[in-house]
């Protein structure tokens, strides 16, 4: 079989996110269309070489392309410190002749805000 006869169709990888939002998210004017993004840590524990778990942070970089999403979610509900779990798939580009790289939002669930200690009066 030749390359030439490849199926390219389905080539998305979906995967999901949970994880706390770091930073209050940027909005980014793409002409007619406003875009969000922003980063989400998330911890991973595997074993280490001895055997023992550790645990691995990683900022991820997230971008909501729904300019309702961002109007109708993104701006009041998504802050620094908001617990999310995100349906999304990764995704690479060049913008301006720079490679540009995050996971684009498929869909999202709220999570838990921040927590915000109350001072005493």
């Amino acid at each position: 079989m030749s390359d030439d006869n490849k199926f390219f169709g389905l080539t998305k990888n979906r995967t999901e996110l949970i994880g706390r939002v770091v930073g209050d998210p940027q909005l980014i004017d793409s002409g007619d269309n406003e875009i969000a993004f922003f980063r989400l840590k998330t911890v991973d524990s595997h074993p280490d070489s001895n055997g023992q778990y550790v645990q691995k942070e990683q900022l991820l970089p997230i971008y909501e392309m729904n300019s309702n999403r961002v109007e109708r979610l993104i701006k009041p509900h998504v802050q620094d410190g908001r617990q999310l779990v995100l349906d999304c798939y990764y995704d690479s580009w060049v913008n301006n002749g720079v490679d540009c790289h995050g996971f684009i939002i498929i869909s999202v669930q709220l999570g838990v805000k921040a927590y915000v200690q109350k001072m005493d009066s």
